[in-house]
């Protein structure tokens, strides 16, 4: 890039593939509303899925450290488990319960709620007490771990320190988080991905390794290997199951946000880089990029460190030239390509463990997860087909990759107002 003023163009790295030319909010957040009415009833079943699958595997774990002496199960750390493994369907409910009725709730659902909460709390003082008393203080500990980095998100969170705006010219029940910073932006984007990750390894952490931590006896024998197998496929295959549920929620959000974000770079070849006839009259008319002047609409050319750029996002708030708005955009530009992305990674997984079936003698074992790891897949394949009509309402936009564009001698168009 020149600071005789060649214009840099702000691009998608899939620069081939067709992008919205007109961001009509209405007409999105219309089709949203279609798609993800349900929210609550959804994530409640997602939920419910999530522990199924992990209850199963808690049990299979037990079944491959203990085998069919049930007498040598711990059962206070299983009940235990399962309470915890709860604790995501129970927020499901709540979550759902506020949905439905969010200004009052009735009596007898307010004394049941109660009750369940009662329940809960004393079941699981009594059996962190009876573990306490049967088991070492070292590791009784292992009880505690998770609770330590209490400072990552571990679920789907709300907007922080975001401001809505009205689109101008719409409808006032229609709000979009337009002008937001791009630095919160970032955050926000980050603490989902975090939270994703820590509940995939919470989840491999309580079913999956707990049980090994919790012996009955010492001179237990087991198959070490198979159990460090069984904890891998667990976190691995929640990680994909809560990541995909994360773009099924959050589709319309990680568009909105990788559209707002943009990505600026600039030509790495200066030395092929011929200057603008007209730079001198043109630096006099571009700006200095501010945040606080922001967001930029599409077409708008700012001057940055010496460089010029333009932008082609519908709204652009990232700073020209950072690595983590690029990051964000190319993995969230278009989501149903992540969803594309995490369905071969699941099939890997799937293909991996029929290997693993059809040359080990425990069959039976890696039978039950191959058939878990089956439904995963499907679970991402159904994930994807219900953002797909959602990613098709969206108008394809008219571009070409940047080195033809500089060929043709093409210009960004300004975003029509």
């Amino acid at each position: 890039m020149h600071d005789s003023g060649t214009i840099s163009q702000f691009y998608s790295p899939f620069s081939s593939v067709a992008r919205p030319s007109v961001y009509d909010l209405d007409e999105m957040l219309r089709k949203i509303e279609q798609l993800h009415a349900p929210v609550g009833q959804a994530s409640i079943h997602f939920e419910l899925m999530l522990f199924l699958y992990l209850f199963l595997h808690t049990v299979l774990q037990n079944f491959n450290i203990y085998r069919t002496n049930f007498y040598n199960y711990n059962f206070y750390l299983l009940f235990l488990t399962v309470i915890v493994l709860l604790k995501r369907v129970l927020l499901g409910y709540w979550k759902q319960v506020r949905w439905h009725s969010p200004s009052r709730l009735s009596s007898p659902q307010i004394y049941l709620n109660l009750i369940i909460i009662a329940v809960i709390v004393s079941n699981s003082v009594y059996l962190f007490f009876q573990l306490f008393l049967k088991h070492p203080f070292k590791n009784f500990l292992f009880l505690v771990y998770p609770c330590v980095p209490l400072h990552t998100p571990c679920y789907g969170l709300a907007w922080r320190g975001t401001k809505k705006k009205k689109h101008e010219g719409k409808s006032s029940k229609h709000s979009c988080y337009y002008g937001r910073d791009a630095e919160e932006a970032t955050e926000w984007f980050v603490d989902r991905l975090k939270g994703v990750a820590y509940s995939s390894l919470e989840c491999g952490y309580f079913a999956g390794f707990l049980p090994l931590k919790f012996l009955q006896h010492d001179y237990l024998y087991f198959d070490s290997v198979r159990c460090a197998i069984i904890v891998l496929y667990i976190t691995l295959n929640s990680f994909v199951m809560l990541f995909a549920h994360l773009l099924c929620t959050s589709f319309h959000e990680f568009e909105e946000e990788s559209e707002g974000n943009g990505h600026a770079e600039s030509d790495s070849d200066e030395s092929t880089s011929k200057p603008h006839s007209k730079s001198t009259r043109d630096d006099e008319r571009v700006g200095t990029w501010s945040r606080e002047a922001g967001p930029y609409e599409r077409g708008v050319v700012v001057r940055h460190r010496g460089k010029h750029y333009v932008a082609i996002a519908a709204l652009n708030s990232a700073q020209p030239g950072l690595y983590l708005p690029w990051l964000i955009y190319v993995l969230f530009g278009r989501p149903e390509r992540v969803h594309t992305i995490v369905i071969l990674a699941q099939s890997v997984v799937v293909l991996s463990q029929l290997c693993l079936l059809l040359n080990s003698s425990a069959w039976s074992t890696y039978a039950v997860m191959l058939g878990c790891s089956y439904g995963v897949l499907y679970y991402c394949i159904a994930t994807r087909r219900a953002n797909l009509p959602l990613a098709s309402g969206l108008q394809p936009g008219e571009w070409l990759p940047r080195p033809l564009a500089a060929k043709l001698k093409l210009k960004p168009k300004p975003k029509p107002q």
